[in-house]
């Protein structure tokens, strides 16, 4: 049962799930407003639109993962597809009912977000950058969403918080383009690794990271504890420029993949900080 639970949880990567429901609660709090049972009602929603978005990805782009990540529950036939779809299922019920009653904006974003997502996994993930830049824009919603389930609009601190979010994430998701390459080019996904070369994917995801670190520091507009906040902000900043003068000079897997792990500690960072 446990290994079973296990597999459930590596399938649904419930981490970016909690990752997720975090960003959505630096949304809400950073929107100024304060309501706690829609901010509940926010992030359990979120949380379940994550994990649909996940599994859908792994059952509609089950070959590359036999390239990219043989270990997938999936793959490795530890979840059945009929287990998959109903996990699927049961998620999109979920996220769609609870943000029925957090309000019109939140709702409008949850539905978008959802369709946009289930899109790419459908048919868009061989894109390229577009691709890149849809999945950058699909994690950085977690601000708007937050923010528009307590205040019922999208303020300008939580755009801000977006664009940082959106500008880091496109370059995180051309770094795995680099990861992926070998497998990538066997399904022929279209990344920037592919098009241009490991080397122009480096720059261009750098150029996205260290666009992401320009942008951190206007939030000292909007904090009310600007010294908690450049603390974690600076570290953030930190490993982002680190990674990005890692993945110019080195730009083969073994950097990708540390990269890719080093600037999601980052972004769990970023996201507190975005809370003061």
């Amino acid at each position: 049962m446990e290994k079973r639970l296990k597999s459930y949880s590596r399938l649904a990567r419930i981490d970016h799930g909690v990752l997720t429901a975090i960003a959505v609660v630096a949304g809400g709090i950073s929107s100024g407003v304060m309501d706690f049972t829609k901010l509940f009602l926010a992030v359990i929603s979120a949380f379940f639109a994550e994990v649909f978005l996940f599994v859908t990805n792994d059952i509609l782009n089950i070959e590359e993962d036999r390239l990219n990540s043989p270990d997938r529950p999936l793959v490795t036939g530890e979840v059945s597809f009929r287990e998959a779809w109903t996990i699927s299922a049961v998620s999109l019920a979920i996220a769609v009912f609870l943000s029925y009653f957090i309000g019109f904006v939140a709702f409008l974003i949850m539905v978008t977000v959802l369709a946009i997502g289930f899109v790419y996994n459908w048919a868009l993930k061989k894109v390229g950058f577009l691709g890149n830049v849809i999945v950058a824009a699909v994690t950085a919603s977690s601000f708007l969403y937050g923010g528009a389930a307590t205040a019922g609009y999208i303020g300008e601190k939580i755009f801000l918080y977006f664009l940082i979010a959106f500008t880091a994430n496109v370059g995180r998701e051309i770094v795995k383009g680099i990861r992926d390459i070998k497998g990538d080019l066997r399904a022929g996904v279209r990344t920037v690794a592919i098009l241009f070369g490991e080397k122009s994917a480096g720059l261009v995801a750098a150029f996205f990271m260290i666009v992401a670190v320009a942008l951190s520091f206007f939030g000292l507009k909007y904090t009310s504890k600007p010294v908690i906040y450049m603390a974690l902000i600076s570290v953030t900043d930190f490993l982002f420029m680190y990674s990005s003068a890692a993945i110019v000079m080195y730009p083969r897997f073994e950097v990708a993949d540390k990269v890719r792990k080093i600037t999601l500690l980052g972004m769990g960072l970023a996201i507190i900080a975005f809370m003061f």
